[in-house]
């Protein structure tokens, strides 16, 4: 059962925010369509501030570039506008209005972005026990939550900081399933996900060097050793700069 499907009950009404790509909210399989712009963007803000109040302040610095100033009026309309339509269909869900601001108040287990982490923390955990398959499923499965950049099309300040933590996780995540599988002697599993993530990240060494450990694992030394080179040339033409000492240890060994 992947981690999409294991969804929790809220009532009678199952729900699952989807952050980890572009905003959806579902209750009981079914899509609920938040219109407007600026209610999207609003629902994603009190999303990844889940159960924490956000002053009605900062929500105008994030909605506008330049709040105007009916911008509490415009918040306040825009908060109802979620009432009306998540409310009825999720009944324990609450938009609370506080003296500074307004709190979404759920489950975290509710968005996927905290099953996400979950599921980084129980791998850990099988890590840790000397379960390196369980591990591997357990990162499988939370990167399987991904269907694209964080909150993609909705843009904000803290959107973008957020999106960029996320991405950061995202790719620690793959790295450590990579790991895994080359010590489950599985390396042949993950060459061709490595390549298509380095070439999103082409200057993340600790990437190149997951990939060139994974061919040198699978007996491709020459591949492995093209990875490098082929590393080492982009960052002496675009940055002007020689490889890290990590990864010069890798090729050495390699060699």
């Amino acid at each position: 059962m992947t981690a999409l499907r294991r969804r929790e009950q809220l009532g009678d009404v199952t729900v699952h925010f989807l952050i980890l790509g572009p905003l959806e909210v579902r209750a009981s399989g079914k899509l609920i369509t938040v219109e407007g712009l600026r209610q999207r963007r609003l629902l994603a803000i009190l999303l990844i501030n889940i159960n924490r109040t956000i002053g009605v302040e900062r929500l105008a610095d994030e909605l506008w570039i330049e709040p105007p100033q009916s911008f509490r009026q415009q918040i306040h309309n825009a908060i109802g506008s979620l009432r009306r339509t998540l409310i009825p269909a999720i009944d324990r869900l609450r938009i609370t209005t506080t003296d500074g601001g307004y709190r979404l108040e759920l489950p975290e287990s509710h968005v996927d972005a905290h099953e996400f982490h979950n599921l980084i923390r129980l791998a850990q955990q099988a890590k840790d026990s000397g379960q390196p398959e369980e591990a591997a499923k357990n990162l499988e499965s939370a990167l399987s939550l991904w269907r694209g950049t964080l909150l993609l099309g909705l843009d904000s300040r803290m959107i973008s900081s957020m999106a960029t933590s996320f991405d950061e996780d995202r790719l620690i995540a793959f790295e450590s399933l990579v790991e895994l599988r080359i010590q489950l002697g599985q390396s042949g599993s993950v060459i061709g996900g490595l390549r298509e993530m380095l070439t999103e990240n082409q200057f993340r060494e600790s990437l190149r060097g997951s990939l060139m450990r994974a061919l040198d694992s699978a007996g491709r030394q020459a591949d492995a050793l093209a990875v490098y080179e082929d590393g080492r040339k982009l960052l002496a033409n675009e940055l002007g700069l020689d490889p890290g000492p990590e990864i010069r240890r890798l090729h050495t060994e390699i060699l």
